[in-house]
């Protein structure tokens, strides 16, 4: 289990099942890093975060992702998208979106909610689900570090979000 609090500026972390290792950077310049076994298997995930878009009309932005693209390691990304709404990317060889109508309130905080099984990827929005898709397989597991506010592309930076985040929850 992994939950950040933003307003203390600290990871926090505890250990479940087979453990945990990790290590995060909270430097304001940089986007926030986790790395470790967080993978979800055959047995899934949840990832929660809470989110206040400032600008939905900076292109692609992600709010939270488990991406490194040009290693090829590809799992998981929560986005606004260019036309302001809200959709999760799960990775099947190629991405398999969930697509959602729900265009957030920018200036206003929405928690995004993606629950994903062996079969299975539903995203909820401020507690409701609005979109859901069969998987033909489990995601496949990377090293790839979950990142908050955007894509750390091993280094390089990539969609950015204008806006902020908190309480982000991983549970496997």
């Amino acid at each position: 289990y992994l939950a950040w609090d933003g307003i203390r500026h600290d990871w926090i972390v505890t250990t479940t099942g087979n453990g945990i290792n990790m290590a995060a950077t909270l430097d304001p310049a940089k986007i926030n890093i986790a790395r470790g076994k967080l993978n979800g298997g055959e047995q899934g995930f949840t990832f929660s975060v809470w989110f206040n878009p400032y600008d939905l009309d900076g292109g692609q932005q992600v709010i939270a992702a488990k991406n490194r693209y040009s290693l090829g390691e590809r799992q998981w990304s929560l986005a606004i998208e260019p036309n302001g709404t809200l959709s999760a990317y799960l990775s099947q060889g190629k991405w398999k979106v969930i697509t959602s109508r729900v265009r957030p309130e920018a200036g206003r905080w929405h928690q995004a909610k993606l629950t994903v099984s062996a079969a299975k990827g539903v995203l909820y929005v401020d507690g409701k689900p609005v979109g859901a898709a069969a998987l033909a397989t489990p995601i496949t597991p990377t090293q790839a570090p979950i990142t908050l506010g955007g894509v750390n592309d091993n280094g390089l930076l990539r969609q950015q979000l204008l806006g902020a985040v908190d309480e982000a929850h991983y549970e496997e």
